[in-house]
């Protein structure tokens, strides 16, 4: 699958890693956390005891909201994202939304939580959700923050 961003991604990597946004994003975050708060309590029942796989999960804050009992895979292209994110997230994988490294009918929920704001078009993160999708699965997509 083709990558949809209108910029470059080098542009994008740059924007949250080397211009700092990572940190700033963190230190931000709280400012969105009672509208996160309220986005996982309506989607918790559906987390419970599942395979979870949080596309573009940041520095993990959302995925830290799930349920215990869920098995969170973090997904995102920004090393420094991952960095913050492995104190909240045990399982995390560097890779794009547009090309999960999973095998079709692999996960139970797809959660994408505040990320395809960065993407003009949103075409291939639903194909690639749809791919690793087990059939009677659930996607969780979220764009505006």
């Amino acid at each position: 699958m083709a990558e949809y961003y209108k910029g470059s991604f080098a542009d994008l990597k740059e924007f949250w890693e080397e211009r700092g946004k990572t940190k700033s994003f963190e230190r931000e975050y709280s400012i969105r956390l009672e509208g996160i708060i309220e986005i996982v309590n309506e989607i918790r029942a559906y987390l419970r005891g599942r395979l979870v796989l949080d596309v573009g999960c940041g520095p993990g804050i959302a995925a830290s909201l799930f349920p215990a009992d869920s098995k969170v895979i973090g997904l995102d292209f920004s090393i420094s994202m991952l960095r913050n994110a492995k104190s909240r997230i045990t399982c995390l994988t560097q890779a794009s939304a547009f090309n999960l490294p999973f095998p079709e009918c692999s996960v139970d929920v797809v959660t994408c939580l505040f990320v395809a704001s960065d993407y003009s078009n949103k075409a291939g993160i639903f194909y690639e959700a749809h791919r690793v999708l087990r059939e009677d699965g659930f996607l969780f997509f979220q764009i505006t923050h």
